[in-house]
């Protein structure tokens, strides 16, 4: 063959290779056919969805639901969609176990997210650091969370013993109480929680005059309540679950146990229902919080108006969580050299962002790995509205105390 005709040949293989292509891009009549939905990138969500704790578990399914819409309007990550997977573990630990597990090794999720209580959350985080998954706890405060030394554990929220800083201030600085009661759930929330205000109290030589823990989802409080009350305390410090919160304070009104203060660590107390299932008798009550849809922060505002108009109701510190660790997430992928395990790793640490719920950094300190350092506030309950009332440069409104008695009400 002359050196001109193999020139020929490899033009004509060439122009077939060309057409093939053509066509394998077109379809009848050669129409043009779009290129395949590029692969999503998976993130595993174990929370409750049934059982007593479904109510976070439904506000924390809002949350990512509108992250995940957020972040995939603004161009998913590195080209890709991002997808959450959720499962309901009920508030079952054991089950928070086998959810993981199932989302990690079968439907292959590049992190994990959520959990919501923390004995859900202590149960999954060695899930994902036997597998080398980085998990992302939003809610779930207890500290042996991020004390246990776990590489791939980080904790967008505050930790049990940070979370009463608002409210110790609050009582350092106003109510200065000389007697305490406190009444907390038998969890690794209500002990952790509770061990932090007694610390406090104890360091302030506040006398403690009952401290009572009772098995989660009671039907009666009333000789709990009443023991408190032939002790007359100052405050009166509940961990407590919603429905639990909602019966302790229309329990504490029918045996008229009225002290200077009645303080919720979050949880029940928090939320719009706790206030629709007491009506007036919730009143007044006080609430410890790491965030408040009030604040005058141009991200909290944005972030409020937005989940207003998507679910027709106020956002809870739960949902700004949720909210925010998966922009966390987001914004590491983002950043990551790759999508490798090691790679993530290395841009969560590197974290610095700010989110609705606040600016997120990761750092070890105190015993915590991977833990962020947030603000706590204090709330309260005034005219059916739960309100930011300190500290005094982020509050909105002023705090009610000493509280009115029920027969003032």
């Amino acid at each position: 063959m002359t050196p001109t005709g193999g020139i020929a040949v490899k033009r004509r293989g060439v122009v077939a290779l060309a057409v093939l292509t053509l066509l394998a891009a077109t379809g009848p009549g050669g129409a043009r056919v779009a290129a395949g939905p590029a692969e999503p990138i998976l993130v595993g969500i174990p929370i409750p969805l049934t059982g007593p704790q479904a109510t976070f578990g439904h506000i924390l399914r809002n949350a990512y639901t509108m992250a995940e819409e957020d972040i995939n309007r603004d161009g998913g990550v590195k080209g890709r969609p991002l997808k959450i997977l959720i499962e309901d573990h009920q508030g079952q630990p054991q089950l928070a176990i086998s959810s993981t597990e199932k989302l990690i090794t079968r439907d292959r999720v590049l992190a994990i997210v959520g959990g919501y209580a923390s004995a859900t959350a202590f149960a999954m985080a060695p899930v994902a650091e036997r597998n080398q998954v980085p998990y992302l706890i939003d809610v779930a405060s207890a500290d042996q969370i991020t004390r246990q030394n776990l590489r791939w554990i980080f904790r967008v929220g505050t930790a049990s013993s940070q979370f009463l800083s608002g409210i110790q201030d609050f009582m350092d600085k106003v109510a200065k109480p000389k007697t305490l009661a406190i009444a907390f759930e038998n969890t690794l929330f209500g002990t952790d929680t509770a061990n932090a205000i007694k610390r406090w109290a104890d360091s302030r030589a506040v006398r403690i005059v009952n401290f009572e823990t009772y098995e989660q989802a009671g039907v009666d409080f009333k000789p709990l309540l009443t023991k408190i009350k032939a002790n007359q305390p100052d405050v009166l410090f509940l961990v407590s679950y919603l429905m639990d919160a909602a019966l302790m304070i229309l329990q504490a009104r029918e045996l008229n146990l009225t002290p200077k203060m009645i303080v919720g660590a979050g949880a029940g107390v928090e939320l719009p229902e706790f206030r629709s299932k007491v009506g007036i008798a919730g009143e007044y009550v006080f609430s410890a919080t790491l965030w408040s849809h009030d604040l005058k922060v141009p991200e909290v505002q944005a972030f409020v108006k937005r989940y207003r108009e998507r679910y027709n109701a106020d956002p809870t510190y739960h949902a700004a969580e949720g909210y925010a660790a998966m922009m966390v997430l987001a914004d590491a992928l983002r950043r990551a050299s790759s999508l490798e395990k090691e790679e993530i790793w290395q841009a969560l640490r590197a974290t610095n962002l700010m989110t609705p719920f606040g600016r997120v950094t990761f750092a070890d300190f105190d015993g915590y790995r991977n833990q962020n350092r947030t603000l706590t506030l204090v709330a309260q309950w005034q005219k059916a509205k739960l309100v930011t009332v300190w500290p005094p440069q982020l509050a909105g409104h002023r705090p009610i105390f000493p509280m009115p008695t029920w027969a003032e009400r």
